[in-house]
């Protein structure tokens, strides 16, 4: 009789072991690691299927090359989704404003998501530094490599708002593909992407794009970008204001 029992009980536990293994893999739909700080990182190459074909299309869509595997990615701890494109014409004007989708529930970016831009206001102009027209050194025609940063910035939005706001760095002159660093942050809503990966082309435009929630009050949001090969950096701020 005890024989029978335990035997039972083996079978009891190994399908509630089996039953539990799906319900641990829903937890990570983007196949990401968990941080101590509630943030989320997808490590190069580990990006699932529909996410790889979901982000091409939107950058293709928005002139560029999906590279958001190529390297590893980190999302904010109240980010929903993040896309890193790099763009195919980096003489075309780039974006950092936001995208507002109609549909308040579609907090994964989507080339098919019926969406407009957030109106846009005249702002104060976003802090960049260095500024990006000292490429030449003095007295000299050396080359020297360069980080130009475009914060998010220079828009509206509503309160309690599903919004895609973008942001993006442009790396000039490097050679050897190096390894480059974005990291894209709107501090008060926990909102941030962060791309490391190789920097490759010349010019070599990082494109980002989040998926947040507006705040549920009034206020004028700063945001912050920096990018890096190295010790050579960029920083950048800028502003949106929420209605």
């Amino acid at each position: 009789m005890r024989s029978r029992i335990q035997h039972a009980l083996k079978i009891t536990a190994l399908g509630a072991a089996a039953c539990m293994t799906p319900a641990v893999a829903q937890h990570a739909p983007d196949n990401a690691i968990r941080n101590a700080d509630g943030s989320r990182t997808i490590l190069r190459s580990q990006q699932l299927p529909e996410a790889n074909e979901r982000h091409a299309r939107w950058c293709r869509l928005h002139g560029g090359v999906d590279i958001t595997n190529d390297g590893d990615v980190t999302l904010g701890p109240k980010t929903f989704d993040a896309v890193v494109c790099r763009r195919l014409n980096p003489s075309a004007p780039g974006f950092s404003g936001a995208y507002i989708p109609k549909n308040p529930d579609q907090n994964v970016i989507s080339p098919d998501t019926e969406m407009e831009q957030a109106p846009f206001i005249m702002p104060q102009s976003p802090r960049i530094s260095p500024e990006p027209d000292g490429r030449l050194a003095p007295h000299s025609s050396t080359v020297i490599p360069t980080i130009s940063v475009y914060p998010n910035n220079g828009y509206t939005t509503k309160r309690d708002t599903l919004f895609y706001p973008a942001s993006y760095a442009i790396f000039y002159d490097f050679t050897g593909s190096p390894k480059g660093r974005v990291v894209s942050k709107i501090p008060l809503l926990g909102c941030q992407w962060s791309w490391e990966g190789l920097i490759q082309w010349n010019p070599h435009q990082v494109d980002g794009f989040t998926a947040c929630m507006a705040p549920s009050f009034q206020a004028v949001v700063g945001t912050q970008i920096e990018a890096c090969v190295g010790f050579v950096c960029a920083r950048g701020e800028g502003s949106f204001v929420v209605e």
